[in-house]
């Protein structure tokens, strides 16, 4: 899915939050069952993606190149949802490396075998950013049982128009 986003509109403008749209659905505390990985959440649109799918319970992992940087977004999170006691993991991953890649697609299957949703946000605007998200996929999609009957995949694609 690609989601295109006109360049004219900024803060403060009439759109909802992704946390508004969470709780006018109704999803606050509803995913609590689910995981969902999350790729590039130290800084932008990642961050209050996380943000936002934090307070549905589900347990989150979250990428970054830098973990440091990844757990001061965690705990970002956990502070702004307080209340919500969803869990979330930062994960090592530099898409610069393919090594980093297989790296984090082994440190999640070691701590979950379950992924419901997973949102590719991370990336460079290069062909070899696809090469690497594939990879990705490709790893974690190889573990038995990963994907159990009825889960959801979702790739949410960002458009700057």
């Amino acid at each position: 899915m690609c989601i295109l986003l006109p360049g004219t509109a900024g803060p403060g403008d009439a759109r909802p939050t992704a946390t508004a749209i969470v709780v006018d659905e109704n999803l606050v505390g509803e995913l609590s069952n689910k995981v969902i990985l999350i790729t590039g959440c130290s800084s932008g649109l990642g961050i209050e993606t996380a943000r936002a799918l934090h307070a549905t319970g589900a347990h989150l992992f979250i990428t970054a190149r830098d973990v440091m940087k990844g757990q001061e977004v965690v705990n970002d999170i956990v502070t702004s949802n307080s209340g919500v006691t969803a869990k979330v993991d930062v994960l090592k991953l530099d898409l610069d490396s393919l090594q980093s890649v297989r790296e984090c697609a082994s440190n999640f299957l070691s701590k979950s075998k379950q992924l419901n949703i997973l949102i590719n946000n991370a990336g460079k605007c290069c062909l070899f950013f696809v090469s690497y998200v594939m990879l990705l996929r490709l790893y974690m999609l190889q573990a038995e049982g990963l994907l159990s009957a009825g889960s959801a995949y979702l790739e949410l694609t960002i458009c700057r128009v």
